[in-house]
């Protein structure tokens, strides 16, 4: 779907105060995540009461928009401080300006207006009024770029000639190039949420109004069959998060209550407990919206981490809404494709900013009070050692089965193999990490097995390890060769190791199972050179990266192996 809103910045509305705080690089879903009272909700009320249908029409907004409660206005400031601004990419800019203008002439005049990727529109006041595109105020034009605009005002403007750039053609051109926002309807789901009586209308997504809305999908008029897909879906996802295929959404002819079949029984839905209750309330409200604007405030109330992921998945693949949720949850900071941004609470204002590295997502979690032990009761839990035999093992998953998404279906967290190898089998570091399995049932650990025979042990620890968490559903994996690059085949470790090492590369050593297969001869290095030296220190995580770009060719025991572990990731998904 094509992103709705690409980026917006507020500046004095509610505690964001006169310091601008940006939302940039949007996605389908936003996470906006921080503790209670940062601010989150903030943005959401902002969106959902002042975007709302909003257009770069002064006349439109004057008309449209609630004036502002003096709650809304940043403390100390006044009415018309409240500023914020619309960004369009430079692409959207080039796509505005290709109705009226060929395309290199297009992409030069965006380049122009939309100096550091977007094209800022600021709005200010109550009534939203128009003020400028930020950085083009006194902004120095070439004669190439005012002969582009003079054209683009003559297309605007047929049979008008002449003028002045500053006085005619620049503010004329302007004026169209606002036509450009136009948002949708924004909707707000907040907090709390409970199905409602037929008959109340739907108008604030709190549950009021649902039960008719669903009657109305259900069984909708003549002309209105294809909301019947609707329906469907919805009940495609109380399936997927019961884990019962005859599970099936009713309306009754009074409308009094939401029934569900499900193992030839008819139960209200609020005898599935309240998250499912919860989850089915929040599904519904989305598939209704379409193609609109949806913020949800704190939609993990009730649900288990594990719902929660499942729920972030349906609206991704299933709705063609953009989404702006406030969560404190910090099992939904790893949705895969979302654009995750940090609120706080500053000394005078709300600040957010975006959330670009591990470490930063590490912050968070530690800040909302998560625990590692939080993680691993999510779903299935899978240990490796590092990051190249997470590479691997996610791209083998998705050879065999390629609907199962990390993060939702199972997670991939790392131990440190080289950790362990300096430990004794009674250590109380190696206790804890056994004791995981109080936790979740469901975990497999991979570890190299390390043997240069067929005939070599392992050591105390090893043994220990995968001796408990073969137990009770769990996987204790111990790699049939060496080391898990010894389940690729050598052709494409060769090709890899030739593409990154280029004229260094002169040939691998050794090929077999428990072999070093990644250990290879230094070529180029001349004629009065010493004999090849051996290099050993491999980028591991780059060699599994361009492997991982290959069909599976399951090796060894990786083909038995691999079944297990989607044996053990379906029983903890249910």
């Amino acid at each position: 779907m094509t992103i709705i809103l690409e980026a917006v910045a507020v500046s004095s509305y509610r505690g964001i105060g006169p310091q601008r705080q940006t939302l940039s690089g949007l996605r389908k879903i936003n996470l906006l995540i921080g503790a209670n009272n940062s601010g989150k909700s903030a943005f959401l009320a902002f969106l959902s009461r002042r975007l709302s249908n909003f257009s770069g029409e002064d006349s439109y907004n004057q008309q449209k928009l609630r004036p502002l409660d003096p709650l809304d206005i940043h403390l100390g400031a006044h009415g018309n401080a409240t500023e914020f601004q619309i960004g369009y990419s430079h692409d959207r800019v080039v796509d505005k300006l290709q109705e009226k203008l060929a395309g290199e002439e297009a992409r030069e005049l965006a380049g122009w207006i939309a100096t550091d990727g977007y094209a800022w529109y600021v709005f200010k006041g109550a009534a939203g009024e128009f003020k400028e595109i930020v950085g083009l105020s006194g902004k120095e034009a070439s004669n190439s770029i005012q002969n582009l605009v003079y054209k683009l005002w003559q297309s605007l403007r047929p049979g008008y000639a002449g003028g002045s750039f500053q006085n005619d053609w620049y503010p004329h051109v302007m004026s169209w190039l606002r036509t450009l926002v136009m948002l949708p309807q924004i909707e707000f789901i907040p907090a709390i949420r409970q199905i409602g009586k037929t008959g109340e209308p739907y108008e604030d997504r709190s549950g009021r109004g649902l039960i008719d809305q669903l009657a109305e999908l259900q069984n909708p008029e003549l002309k209105e069959q294809h909301k019947k897909k609707l329906f469907h879906k919805v009940n495609a996802f109380l399936r997927s998060v019961t884990g019962d295929e005859t599970a099936t959404l009713e309306i009754p002819h009074n409308r009094n209550a939401i029934l569900v079949h499900m193992e030839n029984r008819l139960l209200p839905l609020d005898a599935l407990g309240t998250g499912i209750h919860e989850l089915i309330m929040l599904a519904a409200f989305c598939t209704l919206a379409e193609d609109k604007i949806v913020c949800i405030e704190e939609p993990e109330i009730h649900l288990h981490p594990l719902l929660q992921r499942k729920l972030m998945e349906y609206l991704r693949r299933n709705t063609n809404n953009q989404y702006i949720i406030a969560t404190h949850s910090a099992a939904l900071i790893d949705t895969p494709e979302a654009a995750v941004f940090h609120v706080t609470a500053g000394k005078s204002q709300t600040l957010v900013r975006p959330v670009l590295t591990a470490s930063h997502r590490h912050g968070i979690c530690a800040e909302l009070g998560y625990r590692a032990s939080d993680i691993a009761q999510a779903n299935a839990v899978i240990w490796v050692e590092g990051p190249s035999d997470r590479i691997y093992l996610k791209h083998w998953l998705h050879c065999v089965r390629p609907e199962f998404t990390e993060g939702l279906h199972y997670s991939i967290m790392f131990y440190g193999g080289r950790l362990l190898n300096h430990l004794s089998a009674n250590d109380a570091e190696v206790t804890d990490f056994i004791n995981l399995r109080r936790l979740n049932r469901h975990l497999a650990v991979i570890m190299d097995s390390d043997r240069a025979s067929v005939r070599a042990s392992i050591n105390k620890t090893k043994s220990r390890i995968l001796q408990e968490f073969s137990t009770g559903g769990g996987i204790g994996w111990l790699t049939k060769g060496r080391e898990i690059e010894n389940y690729v085949p050598p052709s494409l470790i060769e090709a890899a190791l030739r593409e990154i090492y280029q004229t260094r590369f002169d040939g691998m050593l050794a090929t077999g199972p428990y072999d070093h297969v990644l250990h290879f001869r230094e070529g180029g290095r001349g004629k009065n050179a010493n004999a090849p030296r051996v290099i050993t220190d491999i980028d591991k995580v780059r060699v599994a990266r361009l492997v991982s770009q290959s069909p599976l060719s399951a090796t060894l025991d990786l083909q038995q192996r691999l079944k297990d572990l989607v044996h053990m990731i379906d029983i903890a998904n249910g």
